[in-house]
């Protein structure tokens, strides 16, 4: 039977049981940096050592209250080369466009910037290996356009879920198999292999915060090791 397994740190810098940062808010003891969560799950059911491949766009997908707005957002590139960092010392091979190889897995990220959310869902469908995924509006449906990029809903699946608001930026990680899919419904949809969400690190960020949030996704997930 499939588990969907979540694990959930507060990123907490505290050099000798001290904490001796700047930048705190007024009145407070703490700092916005200290207070950044990380939240990852996986598929227990997936045998992470028969992956070696993977393929990743080199641009994370921005999610803004300005839906025309396509520019790419601040540390696009840092993001991106964390994250090959992180899956290259967990012995995964990256291949690009272009490749004769079929990668065995896909990460996709985006970063989410947007107030006042409806709640709601979206599924995907996917079009073919190459940049980006295609989305459709799914039946479950709300007034509100939330931009079409995947999430995960209960199971474990592909599918949006957002909520009445986002205060601060979240970066989203997500590795799945586009061609290990289900019909779910009419839906066809792809279960995720493993995700992870950085709440936090976008608002008034630095590269350290940004890099910090994401080497800790990986680091509470070594299930997900292939070597």
């Amino acid at each position: 039977m499939k588990k969907y397994l979540l694990n959930l740190s507060l990123v907490l810098v505290l050099p000798l049981g001290v904490a001796l940062l700047d930048g705190c808010y007024p009145q407070d003891s703490i700092s916005t940096s200290e207070t950044d969560i990380v939240m990852t799950a996986y598929d227990d059911s997936v045998v992470f050592t028969s992956l070696k491949t993977y393929f990743m766009s080199d641009t994370v997908y921005p999610v803004r209250d300005d839906t025309s707005d396509h520019s790419l957002i601040e540390n696009n590139n840092l993001i991106i080369q964390t994250i090959a960092e992180n899956m290259a010392a967990y012995g995964y091979e990256r291949v690009f466009d272009g490749a004769e190889e079929t990668p065995d897995i896909k990460i996709a990220s985006a970063a989410i910037q947007t107030t006042n959310v409806s709640v709601g869902w979206w599924y995907p469908y996917y079009g073919g290996w190459g940049w980006g995924w295609g989305w459709y509006k799914s039946s479950r449906e709300t007034d509100y356009y939330y931009g079409g990029y995947p999430g995960y809903y209960y199971g474990g699946y592909w599918g949006m879920p957002y909520y009445s608001t986002y205060t601060t930026g979240t970066i989203l990680i997500e590795m799945a198999n586009p061609l290990d899919y289900r019909v779910i419904d009419g839906d066809t949809v792809v279960p995720i292999y493993w995700a992870g969400a950085i709440n936090g690190v976008l608002t008034g960020s630095d590269a350290s915060r940004i890099t910090k949030g994401i080497n800790q996704a990986f680091e509470q997930s070594p299930q997900i090791r292939t070597n």
